[in-house]
């Protein structure tokens, strides 16, 4: 039931295979565990039941895991519940990177929002969990979006 929307202007896209969710595991007495897990785009409407229309210029692009790394990603819950129910005190991180775009057009000069909305089997439905970040407001992601690749290339 896990299910990750990215919200983008029309200037970006995301890249296939480019939006990653990271897991991160941490139990009393061991190292941190990071987990990373390809989200596979979802092209029917119904699996975007719920998510905002986007704004004008913006566009919303639905993930969520491939039956293979849903079985994993499962079996990375259990497993924590399990340590849990040994009296093992720990914890489960989520997080959402779309870390792979190219460049529908020229880089625009204004703002670059983005929002990430993520579902999981206790929401039902999507939540936003960042809300119109401004790609163009952080200097590391605006000096690197002159190097992203046009779509067509």
């Amino acid at each position: 039931m896990l299910r990750v929307a990215v919200q983008l202007p029309d200037a970006l896209r995301p890249r296939s295979g480019g939006v990653k969710l990271d897991v991160v595991t941490k139990v009393a007495g061991e190292a941190e565990t990071k987990t990373s897990f390809a989200m596979m785009e979802m092209s029917d409407a119904r699996d975007r039941a719920g998510l905002p229309a986007p704004p004008l210029g913006s566009s919303t692009y639905a993930y969520r895991l491939s039956p293979g790394d849903a079985a994993r990603f499962e079996a990375l819950r259990a497993s924590m519940v399990e340590q849990g129910k040994q009296g093992k005190r720990g914890s489960m991180g989520l997080g959402v990177a779309a870390r792979e775009f190219c460049r529908a057009n020229a880089v625009p000069q204004g703002s670059l929002p983005v929002t990430i909305y993520l579902m999981t089997s206790e929401t039902k439905s999507f939540v936003p969990v960042v809300r119109d970040f401004d790609l163009l407001g952080d200097p590391a992601m605006a000096g690197g979006l002159e190097s992203i690749q046009s779509c067509g290339q």
